[in-house]
Protein backbone atom coordinates (compact mmCIF):
# COMPACT_ATOMS: atom_id res chain seq x y z
CA UNK A 1 0.00 0.00 0.00
CA UNK A 2 1.49 3.23 -1.15
CA UNK A 3 1.77 6.05 1.70
CA UNK A 4 2.38 9.97 1.63
CA UNK A 5 2.95 12.18 4.36
CA UNK A 6 3.26 16.12 4.26
CA UNK A 7 3.37 18.10 7.66
CA UNK A 8 2.73 21.08 7.49
CA UNK A 9 1.29 23.73 10.25
CA UNK A 10 -1.78 22.93 12.44
CA UNK A 11 -3.65 25.79 10.77
CA UNK A 12 -3.20 24.90 7.09
CA UNK A 13 -6.22 23.15 5.39
CA UNK A 14 -5.71 19.61 4.72
CA UNK A 15 -7.44 19.99 1.34
CA UNK A 16 -4.36 22.24 -0.07
CA UNK A 17 -1.86 19.74 0.28
CA UNK A 18 -4.52 17.22 -1.63
CA UNK A 19 -2.39 17.19 -5.09
CA UNK A 20 0.62 16.88 -4.17
CA UNK A 21 -0.58 13.74 -1.39
CA UNK A 22 -2.20 11.78 -4.45
CA UNK A 23 0.31 12.95 -7.38
CA UNK A 24 2.12 10.19 -8.68
CA UNK A 25 -0.20 7.38 -7.61
CA UNK A 26 -1.30 4.61 -8.93
CA UNK A 27 -4.51 3.48 -7.49
CA UNK A 28 -8.47 2.22 -8.20
CA UNK A 29 -9.74 4.36 -5.40
CA UNK A 30 -9.10 7.44 -3.48
CA UNK A 31 -10.78 7.15 -0.05
CA UNK A 32 -10.87 10.56 2.33
CA UNK A 33 -12.51 12.54 4.64
CA UNK A 34 -14.48 15.51 4.72
CA UNK A 35 -11.86 17.82 4.09
CA UNK A 36 -10.77 16.37 1.20
CA UNK A 37 -14.03 16.47 -0.72
CA UNK A 38 -13.84 19.50 -3.50
CA UNK A 39 -14.76 19.56 -7.02
CA UNK A 40 -10.83 20.40 -7.60
CA UNK A 41 -9.59 16.96 -5.73
CA UNK A 42 -12.60 15.09 -7.28
CA UNK A 43 -11.07 15.71 -10.86
CA UNK A 44 -7.79 15.33 -9.90
CA UNK A 45 -8.74 12.20 -8.85
CA UNK A 46 -10.41 11.10 -11.53
CA UNK A 47 -8.00 12.37 -14.22
CA UNK A 48 -5.65 9.45 -12.71
CA UNK A 49 -7.75 7.03 -13.01
CA UNK A 50 -8.84 6.85 -9.62
CA UNK A 51 -12.64 6.19 -8.32
CA UNK A 52 -13.05 9.05 -5.37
Amino acid sequence: MPLRALVTEGTRADCVQANELIAGFDAQHLIADKGYDSDAIIEKATAQGMQP
